[in-house]
C-alpha cells in the first residue's frame, strides 16, 4: 500500500509540473482565410484548434483572420499580418513580436506588466487592457480601447503611458506622439525620464511624406522569400481546386452530351413512327 501510495504521489508531482508548460500554449480558437505558421523549414496552412508552439512565425493572408487563446486571454491577427509569440518561462510575461501587420490583445488585469507587444519602433507593455497595436516599414502605432498601455518609443528613446480612447505613434522619423480623447499623458525620456516638451515631438507633415515617398518599393513586390513560399502553397491549392472543377465541368458536359444524344434518338425514332403511321394511312 505504501509503494503504491509513493508511485501515486510520484505521478500527481510529475503531472503537476507540466501544467505550466500546457498553459503557455495558444489555440486558434477562430479562423477565416489563409493562415500560415512557420514549422520545420516550410509554411503550413493553420486549422483552427491547432496549439501553436512558442516562438513560431505565424502570417495570415489578405483574406486571412485568427485568434489564439489561452485562458482569459486572447491575441487577434488581421489580414496582412506577422507576428511569433513568446511566453517567458518562470513568472508569466507574453510578448508579441510583431514584424508587420495589426495585432489586438486583451490581457488578464494583473498586479504586475506581463503582456507586450513589440515591434521595430515601439514597445508596448500592460498589466492588464484591451489595446491594438499596428505596424509596417515607416512607423508604429497604439490604439487603447480599455485601461492603460505603456508605451516605449525605441527609436528616440521616449516613454509616455497611453488611456482609455487614446493613441500613439512613432517611427523612424516620427517621434512618440500620443493624441485622442481627455487630457494627453507627458512623453519623457528613457534615461533622464525629463519631460519633452510637446513643441519637440512635432514633425513637419510634408517631410514626412517626403521620407516615406523615397522609401515606397516602386515594384510594388515584396523583398521577403518567405512571400514566395506561402505564395507557393496558395497557387498549389488554387491549382487543385481549378483542377476539380474542371472534372466537374468536364462530368456535366458528358452528362449533357449523353442526354443530348438520347434526346436526338428519341426525335428520330418519333420521326420514324409517324413517317410509318402516314404510309400506313396511305396504303388504306
Amino acid at each position: 500500500m505504501k509503494k503504491d501510495a509513493i508511485i501515486l504521489l510520484v505521478l500527481g508531482a510529475l503531472c503537476l509540473s507540466t501544467f505550466p508548460a500546457l498553459a503557455d500554449n495558444w489555440i486558434a480558437t477562430k479562423l477565416r482565410g489563409n493562415v500560415f505558421v512557420f514549422s520545420q523549414g516550410a509554411w503550413v496552412r493553420l486549422e483552427r484548434g491547432d496549439v501553436v508552439s512558442d516562438d513560431r512565425v505565424i502570417r495570415t493572408m489578405p483574406s486571412g483572420r485568427v485568434s489564439f487563446q489561452r485562458d482569459g486571454e486572447m491575441i487577434e491577427l488581421s489580414p496582412n499580418s506577422q507576428i511569433q509569440i513568446v511566453d517567458r518561462s518562470g513568472r508569466r510575461f507574453t510578448t508579441v513580436k510583431q514584424t508587420y501587420g495589426r495585432v489586438a490583445i486583451e490581457a488578464e488585469v494583473q498586479n504586475v506588466q506581463h503582456f507586450a507587444v513589440q515591434n521595430q519602433f515601439m514597445v508596448a507593455t500592460v498589466k492588464g487592457t484591451r489595446f491594438q497595436v499596428w505596424a509596417d516599414e515607416d512607423d508604429a502605432g497604439v490604439d487603447v480601447d480599455r485601461g492603460s498601455v505603456e508605451v516605449r518609443d525605441k527609436v528616440h528613446r521616449l516613454l509616455t503611458t497611453v488611456g482609455k480612447g487614446q493613441h500613439a505613434r512613432s517611427g523612424e522619423n516620427t517621434p512618440l506622439k500620443v493624441s485622442g480623447a481627455g487630457e494627453m499623458p507627458e512623453v519623457r525620456n528613457v534615461v533622464t525620464r525629463a519631460v519633452i516638451p510637446a513643441a519637440e515631438l512635432e514633425v513637419d507633415d510634408e517631410d514626412e511624406d517626403e521620407s516615406k515617398k523615397d522609401k515606397k518599393d516602386k515594384s510594388g513586390k515584396s523583398d521577403d522569400p518567405d512571400d514566395e513560399a506561402v505564395e507557393a502553397v496558395e497557387n498549389k491549392d488554387k491549382k487543385d481546386k481549378s483542377d476539380e472543377s474542371d472534372k466537374s465541368d468536364k462530368s456535366d458536359k458528358s452528362d449533357k452530351s449523353d442526354k443530348s444524344d438520347d434526346s436526338d434518338d428519341d426525335d428520330d425514332k418519333d420521326k420514324k413512327d409517324k413517317k410509318d403511321r402516314k404510309g400506313k394511312k396511305d396504303d388504306d
